[in-house]
């Protein structure tokens, strides 16, 4: 209890003592429940989250309707088994944040791959938000020319040979 709340609490605890009627006391746990309802109860998550891709990262954005932590798990697509109780296997972000604009830049992920992965957001008190299993895949790695050189020039024809960053296939 805060400094500031303790005498409200206290004088709060001494008048409650003095209610014996049962219609008084069903009164006050009416709003009691309302208001610890409001402090217990989770957050609930607004609409899906956006993702937007990189190659290597991913932008998880969503809101609650309430301030609460920002936590993004994934696991690849390979490696997802829904029959586990967790089967999320990375999780990123701030899960003391409290706000109500969530977004989590997801680092370090395997281009071209799919993953699965949720959001979750958790205020002080209370169960945790979590939204359903969604999935998005990472970018492919644009290929890059580099060494391009002439190995042979006809009158008609030329030869050139280059080397790519990644498998490609060619044409001139």
């Amino acid at each position: 209890v805060s400094e500031e709340e303790r005498p409200i609490v206290q004088q709060i605890a001494s008048l409650l003592q003095q209610v014996t009627e049962p219609t008084s006391l069903e009164i006050i746990a009416e709003i009691l429940g309302e208001q610890a309802k409001k402090v217990f109860d989770a957050p609930i998550i607004i609409g899906r989250p956006k993702v937007t891709v990189g190659t290597t990262t991913a932008i998880v954005e969503w809101q609650t309707n309430r301030s609460s932590g920002t936590v993004v798990s994934l696991v690849p697509a390979v490696d997802y088994n829904p029959a586990e109780l967790d089967p999320y296997t990375v999780r990123q972000g701030n899960a003391s944040e409290r706000v109500r604009d969530h977004r989590v830049e997801v680092i370090g992920l395997t281009p071209a791959t799919t993953y699965h992965f949720q959001v979750i957001s958790e205020s002080d008190l209370g169960a945790p938000a979590a939204s359903g299993d969604d999935v998005f895949t990472t970018k492919s790695v644009l290929p890059e020319i580099f060494a391009l050189r002439i190995e042979k020039l006809e009158e008609e024809a030329v030869t050139l040979r280059w080397s790519t960053n990644v498998p490609t296939r060619a044409l001139v």
